[in-house]
């Protein structure tokens, strides 16, 4: 079993801290510190492990009316966001592992219940999570609103705006502290430098290009 959630599990059971926070690839601009991160945590989840969310519903299609369902309900429709996305889990550390231990052990089950889907698409982190979730196996707390973290990839230009260094999400009015610039295209990458620099404060690019 090849499941990066495997690697993150055994690391956090090594760990003394009671809060972890796990993010996903060097993809991440954090406008604020821990402790703002933290309390808002606090105030949101009433304790619950979170997870990020995201627009599009992958890798599992047939899942797509029960994660509507459940986003509507919980944000009343004011969020676009209605997947998953496992690029943020945060939470007291023995809720994370108690809740990667169930995801991991699901496994082999999934394997038998959906045969023709391939072993990287059972092993996904993100489809491990809404499917555990699907069968009410777990109860964490999906950021729909992106209280904390914000997917650039699934967000327009016009849905938000950078005001001193911090990112206003327009569409859910909500100015989260991480920003999470994921996907692969090129555009997702354009998109990263240019926006990388006012979350950061930088006004100015002192860099100058040097002949090799």
């Amino acid at each position: 079993m090849r499941t990066k959630l495997i690697p993150l599990r055994d690391h956090l059971v090594t760990i003394t801290a009671k809060y972890s926070m796990f993010l996903d690839g060097n993809d991440i601009v954090l406008t604020s510190p821990p402790e703002d991160i933290l309390a808002t945590w606090e105030e949101m989840s009433g304790g619950k492990v979170v997870i990020g969310s995201e627009l599009a519903v992958w890798p599992y299609k047939d899942l797509r009316g029960f994660l509507e369902e459940r986003a509507f309900k919980k944000t009343q429709g004011l969020s676009p966001y209605i997947s998953i996305d496992t690029g943020l889990i945060l939470g007291k550390t023995k809720d994370i592992i108690s809740i990667l231990d169930t995801v991991i052990d699901s496994v082999p089950k999934y394997t038998l219940e959906r045969p023709k889907s391939p072993v990287r698409i059972i092993e996904d982190d993100v489809g491990l999570f809404a499917l555990n979730l699907n069968d009410g196996a777990i109860d964490v707390t999906i950021d729909y609103m992106c209280d904390i973290i914000v997917p650039i990839k699934s967000t327009m230009d016009h849905w938000f705006e950078i005001v001193d260094s911090k990112f206003h999400l327009l569409k859910t009015n909500r100015t989260p502290h991480i920003v999470h610039f994921n996907g692969h295209r090129r555009i997702d990458r354009s998109r990263m430098k240019v926006l990388s620099a006012p979350l950061m404060g930088v006004t100015k690019n002192k860099c100058k290009k040097r002949g090799l």
